[in-house]
């Protein structure tokens, strides 16, 4: 698996970059936000693919991770307004982390697949609960949320997530032997997520600029193009429309004498 863990660290960091090249152009907070998750997506792989270095390694990937999961679900909420509980999901990120480290102190890697699978599975599912709850409108944003349920479903049911609780019925053997494959389902979902996400964002970046060029800033009122657009529309369905123009005279003095600040 490590060769998969460098390839899709490459991915991650290829779309952390497309992310945060979009929000130098837009300063969309969400896509900084998208950046930031999969730059400590990028992080939690490469170090999945140099841990024969140090085994320690892991721990460290796997708390990029948990970091990674929180902020992707905090910069959806604040993206769709999803009703979602951040202090519990930072809650769930920090048992998560105590979780790794006290499994590396003891020595039981069972207590740290806990921490990690629990915290990884719960917070998506918070996630997608609050965009479920949401009733997204359109096909993306429902992508995205059945897309986390799916995350959230494979981490929950993970085999050494499993073990920590019920060790007799699945063993640790077989939770080990199982890893790379539901490794493998996790990346396929992860990269869906990341491509909805781009999608979502590109669609959200063109709905501002189209709003941006039929609205006037200062007042909020439709421009001369959108006004000529609603016009049209209206007079398709029929309907009568008027048109007020107001003038202020000798408005020059205002600006000039206290200026355009005042004037606006």
């Amino acid at each position: 698996m490590q060769w998969i863990s460098f390839a899709t660290a490459s991915v991650n960091i290829t779309i952390a970059a497309m992310f945060f090249g979009g929000w130098v152009m837009t300063k969309h907070r969400m896509l900084l936000g998208y950046a930031l998750s999969y730059a400590f997506y990028t992080v939690g792989f490469a170090c999945f693919a140099i841990q024969h270095l140090n085994p320690l390694i892991v721990h460290f990937g796997n708390g990029a991770l948990i970091v990674g999961t929180m902020v992707l679900a905090y910069a959806l909420a604040q993206r769709s307004r999803w009703q979602l509980d951040g202090f519990s999901c930072l809650i769930i990120s920090g048992l998560g982390v105590s979780a790794i480290l006290l499994g590396v102190s003891l020595g039981s890697p069972q207590v740290g697949y806990v921490g990690v699978y629990g915290s990884l599975g719960l917070t998506t599912l918070m996630a997608a609960r609050a965009g479920h709850g949401a009733r997204p409108g359109d096909i993306l944003e429902k992508t995205v949320v059945w897309t986390l349920y799916a995350v959230a479903a494979i981490m929950l049911s993970n085999p050494r997530f499993l073990n920590g609780f019920m060790p007799d019925m699945v063993p640790f053997e077989f939770a080990e032997g199982s890893w790379a494959f539901y490794a493998t389902v996790w990346i396929i979902m992860s990269q869906l997520l990341a491509g909805s996400l781009i999608a979502l964002a590109m669609r959200d970046v063109i709905q501002r600029a189209q709003k941006e060029a039929v609205i006037d800033p200062l007042s909020g009122l439709l421009n001369r193009r959108g006004f000529n657009a609603a016009l049209n529309r209206d007079h398709r369905k029929g309907d009568r429309a008027a048109l007020v123009m107001v003038d202020i005279d000798h408005f020059k003095a205002i600006n000039d004498q206290l200026g355009h600040d005042v004037g606006d």
